[in-house]
């Protein structure tokens, strides 16, 4: 089987797709099953098989509009030397020491190619063929090249493709700065949308899955298979949201690509970006673990030297915190109590030797993250 047949984008496709297996691959045999790694597995797959593509696309069509913008610039140069009495072939080298960027390449190879005996057709041929993706080059290119057939001067044909070129240029300018308005637009609604869902977990998901929520829905939730009222895990809601942020980014990314280049295969570009943004937005405020402590002291006002409980609960998003020691500090004196299996614990304290309102601090350390509260008492 020759290799050859597949092109430098097939390419990247297949090893793409290769790369993504192998960290799938990976992740099962060395990682553990949990929402966390799941999702960031999700987001390294999606990245690999996007990004490389995404770039290559836009290496591509950066290429192409220099490409474009340099075109008017080669025919009247060339129309300049052919009035001066050059042949084509004399014209063409001479313009392949000029700089015309990444067109360079293409007249150095027309260069060489006339230069070996190769017709100005075929030459021209070869060229229109490498720049099919350039509708302005290749549709000026086909126009010379007939010019060139019909024989007589073609310099003020060329002058005529290169203002024809360069008014079309200014036409898909003004076309796309127009369409930018809307891609800005589609980007803003993306980020609301991300907006929203910080929102939602931030302050929504907490109250529905916290006792009080719970106690008051009384029952069980319709539709849940029995699952009571603040029943669904954090991670259930990271899960869901995280679905949803790609999905939207997909979504947006397609119409943003086609609402400016009228391609849906230029919207991977836009994908590449809102997923992005989107899922580093996600990784900061959402997907994280929260680790949590409550301390309250169960006695409003005791006696100076009168020994008091704090009680309270440790919890790691809706987790309990099992079987960590919980520090109670108060005065520079710690006292110590263990959390037990559903988080709770409760710690003993010796109140302060003189009178006053004393606030004290709880502090719990679990998986590398401290977090702390404070509690207050009354000493009479």
């Amino acid at each position: 089987m020759n290799l050859l047949i597949f092109s430098t984008k097939q390419w990247i496709l297949i090893g793409s797709a290769a790369v993504s297996a192998l960290i799938g691959v990976i992740y099962f045999l060395f990682f553990p099953y949990d929402l966390i790694t799941i999702s960031y597995l999700s987001v390294i797959i999606i990245s690999a098989m996007l990004f490389p593509i995404s770039f290559y696309e836009y290496s591509v069509n950066s290429r192409i509009t220099i490409i474009e913008e340099q075109f008017p610039i080669f025919l009247k140069d060339m129309a300049d030397n052919l009035n001066a009495g050059l042949s084509m072939t004399d014209a063409v080298r001479t313009l392949s020491k000029n700089d015309y960027k990444t067109f360079n390449s293409e007249i150095r190879k027309l260069s060489n190619q006339m230069s070996w005996g190769v017709s100005f057709e075929n030459a021209i041929m070869d060229i229109i063929k490498s720049l099919k993706q350039s509708v302005a080059v290749s549709r000026g290119l086909a126009v010379l090249l007939q010019a060139f057939k019909s024989g007589g001067d073609i310099s003020p044909i060329m002058n005529s493709v290169a203002e024809s070129t360069i008014i079309l240029q200014n036409v898909q300018k003004d076309q796309e700065s127009q369409m930018m308005q809307q891609v800005s637009i589609i980007y803003m609604i993306q980020l609301v949308f991300i907006g929203i869902i910080i929102v939602l977990y931030k302050v929504l998901i907490p109250i529905t899955t916290s006792g009080a929520f719970t106690l008051s829905l009384g029952s069980t939730v319709p539709g849940m298979g029995g699952m009571q009222g603040g029943g669904l895990s954090t991670d259930y809601y990271k899960g869901f949201f995280f679905i949803t942020i790609v999905i939207q980014s997909a979504c947006n990314g397609l119409v943003a690509g086609y609402t400016k280049n009228s391609s849906l295969v230029a919207g991977v570009r836009h994908i590449a970006i809102m997923l992005s943004v989107s899922i580093l937005l996600f990784s900061l405020f959402v997907l994280p673990r929260i680790l949590s402590i409550t301390a309250a002291s169960e006695t409003y006002s005791v006696l100076k030297g009168e020994n008091f409980s704090v009680i309270g609960k440790a919890r790691y998003d809706e987790f309990p915190v099992e079987n960590q020691r919980i520090e109670l500090i108060i005065l520079n004196t710690t006292f110590y109590s263990m959390t037990s299996s559903s988080g709770d614990y409760k710690g003993m304290v010796t109140a302060p030797d003189t009178r006053g309102r004393f606030e004290g601090t709880a502090r719990v350390n679990y998986e590398g993250n401290t977090v702390e509260t404070a509690f207050t008492i009354n000493v009479r």
